[in-house]
């Protein structure tokens, strides 16, 4: 599930133009999701990520997140991550260790949120419609990748109509599905760069391993 919940989670916050019909442009309305997420003081909400093989559900775990701007903590009840910009801390339920590490660029595109804010830029084409969820009017942006060895080789996020707000998120790799789908966010979090180190106050006892 790490992938699943660092890799996919706010992946297509990108736009591009789309005129017809009274439509969005998909880039503007990327763009303007990717602003919320990036703002000042931070978000916060739930989310609940599953993965498919096929059509068939796999795994499903729910748990909390917090964003502001490229950094992040994300926290199940299996394991809690939290990434300052720089140093990642992952610390895997009922266990007296935490492992930090500097991600490299590639590995941070398998973990990080803020990584595929860019992913418009590298091959893919954007389309949009309506739709409705949980009862709310929304827009369904689907990102298909140009070249058929690109992975993920689609990603389908809505966003709430009124709010810009991301409600799901759906990628593909390879003939796979995984989810996530996103509650409860709240913005003007008033998170500070503190709030995204390992807080080793509230965890004595626990050994900090440098993995690097």
């Amino acid at each position: 599930m790490k992938r699943t919940l660092f890799t996919i989670l706010f992946t297509a916050i990108a736009y591009i133009a789309c005129l017809a019909q009274g439509k969005p442009a998909p880039m503007e309305l990327l763009d303007k999701t990717c602003a919320i997420l990036s703002q000042s003081g931070g978000v916060t909400g739930q989310f609940t990520a599953t993965t498919f093989q096929g059509t068939s559900p796999q795994n499903t775990t729910s748990g909390s997140m917090s964003i502001m701007g490229q950094k992040y903590v994300l926290k199940t009840p299996d394991m809690s991550t939290w990434y300052n910009g720089r140093k990642q801390w992952t610390m895997i339920a009922g266990t007296d260790e935490v492992n930090v590490t500097v991600p490299t660029a590639a590995e941070l595109s398998q973990s990080s949120p803020a990584a595929y804010l860019a992913l418009y830029k590298q091959g893919y084409k954007l389309s949009i419609q309506g739709t409705t969820l949980r009862n709310r009017k929304a827009w369904e942006v689907t990102m298909k990748a140009r070249k058929k060895d690109r992975q993920p080789s689609q990603v389908v996020v809505t966003i709430d109509a009124q709010t810009n707000h991301p409600m799901c998120i759906r990628v593909k790799y390879r003939n796979d599905w995984s989810r996530i789908a996103i509650h409860n966010l709240r913005t003007n979090s008033k998170l500070s760069a503190g709030d995204f180190e390992f807080p080793a106050s509230q965890y004595p006892g626990v050994e900090i391993i440098n993995m690097n």
